[in-house]
C-alpha cells in the first residue's frame, strides 16, 4: 500500500469538500440578505402619531405612590437585613479562615 497515494487522495477529497461548504455557505447567506430586502419592502409603511396627551393627574399620582412605596419597602428590607447580621453568631468568619 502507497501511503504517498492514499495522502493524496485524502488531500484531494477534503479540498472538494471545503469548496462545496463554501459554496453553501455563500447561498444561505444570499438567501438570508434576499428574506430581508423582501421583509423590508412588503410592510406596510405608516406615520408616526406624535402629539400630547392631557395626563389624569390623579391616576398619575397613585402610580408614582405606587413605585414610591415599593421602593420604600425595598429599603427597609435591605436595612432590617443590615441590622440583623449584627446579631448572627458567626459574624466575621470567612470561609477562608480554619481556626
Amino acid at each position: 500500500m502507497d501511503i504517498r497515494i492514499d495522502a493524496a487522495a485524502r488531500q484531494t477529497k477534503l479540498q472538494r469538500l471545503q469548496t462545496q461548504i463554501g459554496i453553501l455557505q455563500k447561498n444561505v447567506g444570499r438567501e438570508i440578505a434576499d428574506r430581508q430586502a423582501a421583509a423590508m419592502f412588503n410592510t406596510p409603511s405608516f406615520k408616526a402619531h406624535i402629539g400630547i396627551h392631557h395626563v389624569p393627574f390623579v391616576r398619575f399620582e397613585a402610580v408614582i405612590r405606587q413605585y414610591f412605596v415599593r421602593g420604600l419597602y425595598a429599603l427597609l428590607a435591605l436595612f432590617l437585613f443590615r441590622t440583623l447580621r449584627f446579631f448572627c453568631a458567626f459574624t466575621g468568619i470567612d470561609a477562608d479562615q480554619r481556626s
